[in-house]
């Protein structure tokens, strides 16, 4: 029996070359958050960052904080983080995204926006776990 669950990630983009997310990990029929920190509110506890990442005020689409960080020719500024997932389940990650170049996946599915224009869009895309899948690594990055 397929499952659907719900991941969610908001994001944001200052400038072309700085990434402001805000995360969440929602499985839809439990309401409950997979992913640590959500919001960035406890700086990136539970984050794996690379480059210039760190939780910041002020571009933001909920809540204080978000993450920035500023991506350069040799790095990404990509951060993850694995989350818990039920086998042979059907996910959705959704991100809210401002700005240029911004990447969203997790298990071999991504998306990503060229530029939202200056106004915050939302990402979508789906994926289905393993009979053996426990755990997916989300990421963001621009």
């Amino acid at each position: 029996m397929r499952r659907w669950r719900g991941l969610a990630i908001g994001a944001g983009c200052v400038t072309a070359a700085v990434v402001a997310i805000s995360a969440m990990v929602l499985p839809a029929s439990a309401g409950t958050n997979a992913v640590g920190d959500p919001g960035f509110e406890s700086g990136l506890s539970g984050w794996t960052c690379s480059g210039t990442a760190s939780a910041a005020t002020g571009t933001v689409h909920s809540g204080t904080y978000a993450l920035k960080a500023t991506p350069s020719a040799a790095d990404t500024a990509q951060c993850t983080q694995s989350v818990p997932v039920s086998p042979n389940t059907t996910y959705t990650l959704t991100a809210w995204v401002n700005g240029s170049y911004v990447y969203i996946g997790a298990s071999g599915a991504s998306i990503w926006t060229p530029s939202t224009g200056g106004a915050f869009q939302q990402l979508s895309t789906s994926f289905t776990t393993s009979s053996t899948t426990t755990s997916v690594t989300v990421f963001v990055h621009g």
